[in-house]
């Protein structure tokens, strides 16, 4: 990927966070594409927005513990969860 096509990705997740500001894959996206670019400052901006958007989603939002929201998320996938020793 070029940097011509990482700046044209970027305009694309900034118009995509502008239409669903709450989706933290987004925020996190567009976090790694800025970090490419050598953004760093915006890149941690949007890193942390990715963060604070994770509030709204109901899997995390629910759950007391991460790794309940993970096993909620992906109630197929054992390996996520915690094992007892």
């Amino acid at each position: 990927m070029t940097a011509a096509d990482d700046l044209a990705l970027a305009e694309r997740l900034r118009a995509a966070v502008q239409h669903d500001p709450r989706n933290p894959v987004t925020h996190r996206r567009l976090g790694q594409v800025l970090r490419r670019l050598g953004l760093d400052e915006q890149a941690g901006e949007a890193e942390m927005a990715a963060i604070r958007a994770t509030a709204y989603d109901p899997a995390r939002a629910t759950c007391p513990s991460p790794s309940r929201a993970c096993a909620r998320a992906f109630p197929s996938s054992r390996s996520m969860s915690p094992r007892s020793a």
